[in-house]
């Protein structure tokens, strides 16, 4: 918090200054605050960004070069430390992947925000992301990135559904209907998409009698939505077959052998 809260601090302050004034009273104060600085007159150089990825020696360090790489860094460097950025974001467990979503989203909304402009090296395919990573990017990007975004999200966007990634209906609403997603792409995703607010803006694939019979069988794992389909599927297939009734008619289940 104490990171977050520094990098608000307005552009126009001197940070160092602010940091000789507090260092005898709060040294770790200071230290961020000389950190922020040096941030600050870095956001453009690849080579500072990837030294101080290399620095990094515990998880709680690489979650705040994440913060501030997507939060500050220039487009340029977002570009070219790809590798960097999926590893930081591969690193996240469930519980901090949210909050580093939920804390980019915050610092979004402030006066220091900007944004990244990538769509056209995603039109052109010069750069790769995971789809951890496109999702965080997304906060940060220009409209026409997004729109980019959400295109390479199609092939990646199972990586987000596993258990503990909280709410994932609003991935699925930017998925649209571009393309269809597979329904067997859904298995053991009912605890990050909740019914109600995603299926009508999806384009569900085709459920087979395989697969809903798999769905039957466990449907605790699956969507309510998928599940609801399932049962539609199996009750339109059962209500296709002849009543028992006709079926002792026609095969005289009730005459006497000498009938």
């Amino acid at each position: 918090m104490l990171r977050q809260a520094v990098a608000l601090v307005p552009i126009a302050l001197d940070l160092d200054a602010i940091a000789r004034v507090v260092v005898k009273a709060d040294p770790t104060l200071a230290a961020v605050l000389r950190g922020e600085s040096e941030m600050r007159g870095n956001r453009k150089k690849v080579d500072w960004w990837r030294q101080q990825w290399g620095a990094t020696t515990n998880d709680f360090e690489k979650r705040c070069w994440l913060f501030r790489i997507l939060t500050a860094a220039q487009t340029q460097a977002v570009l070219d430390l790809g590798a960097e950025i999926d590893s930081a974001t591969a690193g996240l467990n469930p519980k901090h992947y949210r909050a580093m979503e939920a804390a980019v989203q915050a610092f979004q909304q402030s006066f220091l925000a900007r944004k990244l402009v990538l769509h056209e090296a995603f039109r052109r395919a010069l750069v790769t992301y995971s789809g951890r990573t496109l999702w965080l990017l997304r906060l940060v990007s220009t409209e026409g990135s997004i729109e980019q975004i959400d295109k390479k999200l199609q092939g990646t966007f199972a990586e987000l559904q596993a258990p503990g990634m909280g709410d994932q209906r609003p991935l699925m609403r930017a998925l649209g209907n571009r393309k269809t997603i597979p329904i067997n792409s859904l298995e053991n995703a009912r605890g990050v998409l909740p019914a109600g607010g995603w299926a009508d803006w999806v384009k569900l694939g085709a459920m087979n009698g395989a697969t809903a019979k798999r769905v039957l069988e466990h449907p605790e794992a699956w969507p309510l939505e998928v599940a609801d389909h399932a049962i539609q599927q199996s009750a339109a297939q059962l209500a296709k077959l002849s009543p028992v009734s006709e079926l002792a008619v026609r095969y005289r289940w009730f005459v006497p052998a000498d009938g």
